[in-house]
């Protein structure tokens, strides 16, 4: 007979910590936080790499305008 996986994982034996309440706050809140982190940088480059189309197929001054514009959006619904 050969190696059965199903029967390997039943064998196996977990360790769950129990955590106090603040921590796991804590510990969700910094989640909570880097997923956040996460979209704003997808934002912030995707605002970067448009605003490089702009000064490539217009001009500089209209691509500083627009991206100014867009990072003031994003500074309104940061600090709320």
């Amino acid at each position: 007979m050969g190696f059965d996986p199903l029967n390997s994982l039943i064998n196996v034996k977990l360790i769950i910590p129990i955590i106090a309440n603040k921590i796991q706050d804590e510990i969700k809140a910094k989640i909570t936080e880097m997923y956040k982190a996460k979209i704003l940088s997808n934002e912030l480059l995707n605002i970067a790499k448009r605003g490089v189309e702009l000064v490539i197929e217009k001009d500089e001054k209209k691509a500083q305008e627009w991206v100014n514009l867009e990072l003031n959006k994003q500074n309104r619904f940061q600090k709320k």
